[in-house]
C-alpha cells in the first residue's frame, strides 16, 4: 500500500456551496447552473455524476481510451464549465443506501475507482457520498417494536456502512500521491478528501457511529420540512458543539422560502450569513460552510431580474480538514 502522505491537517477553503444533479446537459441548463451559481457568489458546486456509467466505461476501456466515451466527455465538460467559472467542483457519487451493505462492495470500489480518475484528470480533490441508511425500509420501526429493539437495529446498519466506507477510504487513500513522488503540478491532487452526506440529527443520536466515520467531513442535511430560517439551522445545531466532524451545514431552499417575503437571494444571503457568524464567532474549529439544496431549486425560483443586493456576500471562514480522525 502507497504511503499516507505528509500529516498536517489539510487546510481547505469553504464559504458557500450548493448541490447540483445535471439534468438534460444541455448547453443552455449548464449555462443556467453557472450563472446561478456566480450569481450566489458560491465558491463550490456539489456535482452528481453518472458514478455506474464512469465505471462502465472505465471497466471497458483502458485508460488512454476514455476521452473519447460519451459519457466521460460529458462528465469532464460538465466539470471544466464549473471549473473555469472559478468553482471547486466535489464530485458526488454512491448515491444509493444500498451500499450500506457489502454484499455491493465491489460496485462500490469500481465507481469509486473512476470516480478517482475523472478526479485525476479535471484536477477535483473531494469525494462526496451519499449513501443514506435512514431511508432503507430496515431503518423503520415496525409496529410494536420497542426503542432498544430498532436503535440496535440501527446501530447496526450504520456499523455495516462504515465498515463499507473503511474500505472505501482505504481504495481513496493509496491513490494519494506521497509526497517524496510528486514531480510536478500534474500530480494535483497530492490527497483526496472524502465526505459523507448524513441527517442533521445523526451526531445527535448516534454520537459512537459518527465518531468511526472514516471520512474526512461530513454534511449535515437540515431540509427536509426542517430549516426553515439560519436562527432555525443555528438552533438544531448548537446542541451538537463542539461538533465531532468537520462540518457543512446543508439548507433547502423551498424550507427558506416557505416563511418569508424576502427574495430567494436575499433570504439565502441572510441565512448564509446568520450561520456563518454564529459558528465563526464561537470559533467552532468544525464548522466548515452552509450549502444549499440545491442548485435546481434555486434555478427553478429565480426571478428574471435580480436587484444588487440580491448577491450573496461571502464568508471569509477558513477550516483546516485532517486527513483522518
Amino acid at each position: 500500500m502507497a504511503s499516507m502522505i505528509f500529516d498536517e491537517p489539510l487546510v481547505r477553503i469553504k464559504r458557500l456551496g450548493a448541490w447540483y444533479y445535471p439534468r438534460n446537459c444541455t448547453e443552455m441548463e449548464l449555462n443556467a447552473a453557472v450563472e446561478a451559481a456566480k450569481k450566489l457568489n458560491l465558491d463550490f458546486v456539489v456535482l452528481s455524476v453518472k458514478g455506474n456509467e464512469l465505471a462502465q466505461v472505465c471497466r471497458q476501456n483502458t485508460i488512454g481510451n476514455l476521452a473519447t466515451a460519451p459519457v466521460w466527455v460529458q462528465t469532464k465538460s460538465i466539470i471544466e464549465k464549473f471549473s473555469s467559472a472559478g468553482l471547486q467542483v466535489v464530485f458526488m457519487t454512491l448515491q444509493s443506501p444500498k451500499f450500506v451493505f457489502e454484499k455491493n462492495l465491489n460496485e462500490a470500489k469500481s465507481i469509486v475507482k473512476a470516480v478517482i480518475e475523472m478526479c485525476k484528470c479535471t484536477k477535483c480533490s473531494e469525494i462526496h457520498f451519499d449513501i443514506e441508511p435512514h431511508t432503507l425500509k430496515e431503518w423503520k420501526r415496525l409496529e410494536g417494536e420497542s426503542e432498544a429493539t430498532v436503535m440496535y437495529r440501527r446501530k447496526d446498519l450504520l456499523n455495516q456502512m462504515i465498515s463499507v466506507l473503511k474500505q472505501i477510504q482505504d481504495l481513496v487513500n493509496i491513490s494519494n500521491i506521497p509526497i517524496d513522488e510528486v514531480e510536478s503540478i500534474d500530480h494535483f491532487p497530492l490527497r483526496f478528501v472524502t465526505s459523507l452526506a448524513v441527517p442533521w440529527w445523526l451526531e445527535r443520536k448516534f454520537p459512537e457511529e459518527t465518531e468511526k466515520l472514516p471520512n474526512n467531513c461530513i454534511y449535515k442535511m437540515c431540509y427536509g420540512g426542517i430549516g426553515k430560517s439560519g436562527q432555525e439551522v443555528i438552533k438544531l445545531m448548537t446542541n451538537d458543539l463542539p461538533f465531532l466532524k468537520p462540518t457543512v451545514i446543508g439548507v433547502g431552499v423551498d424550507e427558506l422560502m416557505e416563511t418569508t417575503n424576502l427574495s430567494l437571494f436575499e433570504n439565502m444571503s441572510q441565512c448564509a450569513a446568520c450561520i456563518d457568524k454564529e459558528f465563526i464567532k464561537d470559533q467552532e474549529p468544525s464548522y466548515l460552510s452552509p450549502c444549499f439544496y440545491s442548485l435546481n431549486k434555486i434555478i427553478e425560483r429565480q426571478s428574471p431580474a435580480k436587484a444588487p443586493s440580491d448577491i450573496i456576500t461571502p464568508s471569509t471562514s477558513k477550516s483546516p480538514v485532517p486527513t483522518r480522525r
